[in-house]
């Protein structure tokens, strides 16, 4: 690419050349004038020549001699005036002189004349050397003006360069200073990489993830400071160099230093052509970041998309499961079903607010006992009472909610919780390690045996909190003349738990 020529100093240097220039035309032109005085003297010498042969020998010079002579006078007549009558008057003599023999009058005549000529081209010679002195000094003056003035404008542009260069090296200081701590202060490594992918200079962080000190880092090849990078993008990086063209981004997955696999997102741009290897190979610019953390919480977030599509879909299902049940149960009455499946979807959500709250882990007995019996604790009919730490799977934990929010609902329609009864709810921890919930209710309405109907509670009871409890799990209804009793008994998240509670 063509660049502007640019002179250091700015205006100021291209004055001074200006000036250095005029300073040597003028000498030059002083020279090519004084040549041509000097030609013009030398005519005028010849011109005396021609006067001294005239008038020393004239008699004795032959007709050419004599005729050159005098063409040499007349032509210098021609050129300067006042040569003209002293030309004449010398011609004249001559002529006088001819017819009149060797006559010594006519001798001294021609004398006269030849002297007043000679007088006449001294004074010319005298006024062009005058004049051409006059002009050298003028020339020589003016010269030495126009190359003083330069030399000092130089010395001016010269030390404004100076100044210039000191600013623009303290601002390509300040800049790769800066560049340097964002380098530093960026959580990428990046590296610069000769043509033959050996590492020139490189960043905190690519020292890092090399397991090196950044001083150790220029003279390592890739192959040695990241080997991984160089088997997986070495042939990449040569197709790079090759192309002309950078790497945009690409991701690598390596073993780091503990065998677990990491993963890198890295890019490689090429420097400018002025920064090329001898055998033309460009520069590379390599930039790797350890997005290992990213990918993991993206692989976290994947999972928990999928957990929550699941769990969603399971929701749905309880929900149109309980639907279809209570009304089944309704008979066809729109505001027992309103009332009923209202209930139940609030149990339901009650449910889900606590398993939310533990992350759908894990969640205490207590924590489900409180969660399904809250909207009735606080009559004062409701006494519970059991060990805070047995731990439930979030399945067992929705059901348990479920079952008892339909013992309490039923208690508040049918049983102890209608009247002036009141109910007990305690669990303990039998000797194999299950968990045994008991139910009973005290000072309600006598019962006259088991219902001869089967509503959702007694089928959600009997048969699908069996079911999510898991394996081994006992549900025993009695309908006692004194109250309903429920018993479950079922083995929690963690029945070493039960086994150490008995053991206190």
């Amino acid at each position: 690419m063509r660049r502007a020529v640019t002179l250091a100093g700015g205006p100021l240097a291209w004055l001074a050349l200006v000036l250095l220039t005029a300073s040597f035309a003028l000498l030059g032109f002083r020279l090519v004038g004084s040549e041509a005085t000097l030609q013009e003297i030398r005519t005028l010498d010849d011109g005396l020549k021609a006067e001294a042969l005239l008038t020393g020998h004239a008699v004795r010079q032959d007709p050419a001699a004599l005729a050159a002579a005098l063409a040499t006078l007349a032509q210098l007549a021609n050129s300067y005036p006042e040569l003209a009558a002293p030309e004449a008057l010398l011609r004249l003599r001559l002529a006088a002189g001819h017819a009149a023999g060797e006559a010594e009058a006519a001798h001294r005549a021609l004398h006269v004349a030849g002297h007043a000529m000679e007088d006449a081209l001294m004074r010319r010679i005298a006024i062009l050397r005058q004049h051409d002195l006059a002009r050298q000094r003028n020339g020589l003056l003016g010269a030495l003006a126009s190359a003083t003035a330069g030399v000092a404008l130089l010395g001016l542009a010269l030390r404004q360069a100076r100044r210039e260069a000191r600013a623009q090296a303290g601002h390509a200081a300040q800049a790769q200073a800066q560049i340097r701590a964002l380098a530093e202060a960026a959580p990428l490594g990046m590296a610069l990489l000769d043509p033959g992918l050996t590492i020139a200079a490189g960043n905190a962080r690519f020292a890092q993830l090399a397991g090196v000190a950044e001083a150790a880092l220029p003279g390592q090849s890739l192959a040695q400071a990241l080997p991984w990078l160089h088997a997986a993008l070495g042939a990449e990086l040569r197709a790079v160099q090759v192309r002309g063209r950078g790497l945009p981004g690409q991701a690598v997955t390596a073993a780091g230093p503990d065998g677990a696999d990491r993963h890198y997102h890295l890019a490689v741009e090429l420097l400018e052509p002025s920064a090329q290897a001898a055998e033309g190979a460009p520069h590379l610019c390599l930039i790797i970041m350890d997005v290992t953390e990213r990918a993991t919480m993206e692989a976290w977030r994947d999972e928990l998309v999928g957990e929550l599509n699941h769990r969603v879909k399971n929701t749905l299902a309880t929900v149109q499961s309980l639907a279809a049940q209570t009304l089944r149960g309704a008979a066809l009455d729109p505001q027992r079903f309103a009332a009923d499946f209202s209930a139940r979807l609030g149990a339901l959500s009650r449910s889900h607010e606590l398993l939310a709250a533990v992350g759908w882990s894990q969640a205490t007995l207590s924590a489900v006992v409180q969660a399904a019996l809250g909207p009735w604790q606080g009559s004062g009919r409701l006494r519970v009472e059991g060990p805070e730490g047995p731990l439930l799977r979030p399945g067992q934990a929705q059901a348990l909610v479920i079952a008892l929010s339909e013992l309490a609902s039923n208690a508040t329609h049918h049983g102890a919780l209608g009247s002036e009864g009141h109910v007990s709810l305690r669990w303990d921890c039998l000797a194999d390690g299950a968990l045994r919930l008991a139910w009973r209710e005290y000072g309600g309405p006598r019962l006259a045996g088991r219902p001869l109907r089967q509503g959702f509670g007694m089928r959600f009871l009997e048969r699908g909190l069996a079911y999510d409890l898991g394996p081994g799990t006992q549900v025993r209804l009695n309908f006692d003349t004194d109250g309903l009793y429920c018993e479950v008994r079922f083995r929690s998240l963690e029945p070493r738990h039960c086994l150490s509670v008995r053991a206190a």
